[in-house]
């Protein structure tokens, strides 16, 4: 449907007033030079359709400007189609590039709602904290079972410390007794064991 949608999109070109073509902008974006690619990067967040090609050029694109401008336009797009196109950059070794993809996958958050419990499980402890600082942002009943969920069967450091300090801060009475059981099993752990502690007087003061 995607695919029918998007050439649809393209044979109303001509007739669409205020906006250079499609194509035009997206051969500048892969061809063009720097100040070129600058231009068209800004020049296509009036073009929704071009979801897929933006999120496939960041890895390509080697100005920090261009694909700041990439980024921004992803922000104003279709959340679904931009979710699909950035969790892959989750995975790139550029912090340029995740950290980007994060900041725009905040804005959509709730269209990465779907993806969470795949992406919690991923094999890249980096993946995990990633996806759960986007959870900050998310407005959904099940992140308090996510963070939960994390503190019972998580078992790298780094990504429990990032899940317990957001129980403090949203988290309710229901992760008290996980709370207390991740102190027990990873209570070794000094300031984990002190982040544990400062999470169980917030929720159990709530």
């Amino acid at each position: 449907m995607a695919l029918m949608s998007k050439k649809s999109s393209h044979q109303e070109q001509p007739h669409r007033i205020g906006r250079r073509p499609l194509d035009a902008l997206l051969e500048e974006l892969r061809t063009g030079d720097v100040a070129v690619r600058r231009r068209a990067a800004g020049g296509l967040a009036d073009w929704p359709e071009a979801v897929e090609a933006l999120c496939a050029w960041l890895p390509e694109e080697p100005d920090g400007v261009t694909r700041e401008r990439i980024f921004s336009a992803l922000q104003l797009m279709d959340g679904e189609a931009v979710v699909g196109g950035l969790i892959p950059l989750l995975r790139v070794d550029d912090p340029s590039l995740r950290n980007g993809a994060v900041d725009v996958l905040g804005v959509h958050a709730e269209a990465l709602a779907p993806h969470v419990d795949d992406l919690l499980s991923d094999p890249d402890p980096d993946v995990r904290i990633m996806t759960l600082e986007i959870m900050a942002v998310l407005k959904d009943p099940r992140v308090i079972q996510w963070l939960v969920g994390v503190i019972r069967t998580d078992d790298h450091v780094n990504v429990l410390a990032v899940a317990v300090d957001h129980i403090a801060r949203c988290g309710d009475r229901s992760a008290v007794t996980p709370l207390r059981a991740l102190r027990r099993r990873r209570g070794d752990v000094q300031y984990l064991k002190f982040a544990i502690g400062q999470a169980l007087s917030a929720v159990q003061e709530r």
